[in-house]
């Protein structure tokens, strides 16, 4: 029977309500959801929205009682998810395309600068660059084909912060790491 346990999963959950409770003189509104749960559960979300799922015997007396007990772990997540809407606002968004021309600006200027100093450990070479998105790496090196790749992100990143001149400096002298281990003089 094509959507039975779809259905049968649904069939205990009502509609969510909006709800709002009043924590240190604040009033902090957020969605209840009744279902077949065991406990009282709440999520902040990244938007800063509050959810809160609880099965249809907890009372509402319960549910503000969760959040009187955890309303300094709900203050701060609230405060820390606009932090970082905020933060997420201030950088340009480009598209894929874009966003890897701009590192690729970036990277080349910077390989010019600092290769001359690595020079002579790449055997005279100029390392193979490549770029693509990481989630969490500036960039990584592949020493036995002498290949440099970075993260795209990279473009983000003002000129003069630290990671940027870190991840250059590094991913290039990994590459005088030959089988990982052996260092070229």
């Amino acid at each position: 029977m094509p959507g039975f346990f779809h259905d049968r999963k649904e069939a205990g959950k009502s509609a969510g309500t909006r709800e709002t409770v009043v924590l240190s003189g604040r009033e902090v509104s957020y969605e209840l959801e009744r279902k077949q749960v065991k406990n009282i559960n709440l999520r902040i979300r990244p938007d800063g929205s509050i959810h809160v799922s609880a099965s249809k015997h907890h009372t509402k007396k319960q549910i503000e009682a969760l959040f009187a007990a955890n309303e300094k772990m709900i203050f701060h997540s609230l405060e820390r998810s606009e932090q970082l809407r905020e933060r997420a606002s201030s950088i340009p968004q480009f598209s894929r395309g874009t966003e890897g021309k701009l590192c690729e600006a970036v990277v080349s200027s910077l390989c010019s600068r600092y290769y001359p100093f690595f020079e002579a450990c790449c055997k005279g070479e100029m390392p193979e660059i490549r770029y693509r998105r990481m989630k969490s790496r500036w960039g990584s090196c592949a020493p036995k084909t002498g290949v440099l790749t970075f993260n795209t992100r990279l473009a983000y990143v003002p000129e003069n912060v630290q990671n940027t001149l870190w991840c250059m400096n590094s991913a290039i002298s990994y590459i005088r790491i030959i089988l990982h281990g052996f260092m070229m003089p």
